[in-house]
């Protein structure tokens, strides 16, 4: 994954790369993931996919958050709007 903050809205943004598939290389065919859990110590107001274009569920946890990515296919970005 990678993280970078998008200065003209102000949201996180999170890439997500799925890098699985059967052990055949080069990969061709990916294999989908879902339900994916990421802890984050920023208090989050919303959270969605971008290339789903899902809201993605939030959790209170502490004083951070836990998101569920509901599905993964082979690249998704996650926009974080934090409180």
């Amino acid at each position: 994954f990678n993280v970078r903050k998008n200065t003209a809205t102000g949201e996180t943004l999170v890439y997500l790369t799925n890098l699985t598939g059967c052990m055949t290389r080069p990969i061709r065919k990916v294999c989908k993931h879902f339900n994916i859990k990421m802890e984050t110590p920023l208090e989050l107001e919303a959270a969605r996919s971008i290339f789903a274009g899902n809201e993605i569920k939030i959790e209170k946890c502490g004083k951070g958050s836990v998101l569920t990515v509901p599905e993964l296919d082979e690249f998704e970005v996650i926009a974080l709007k934090t409180k």
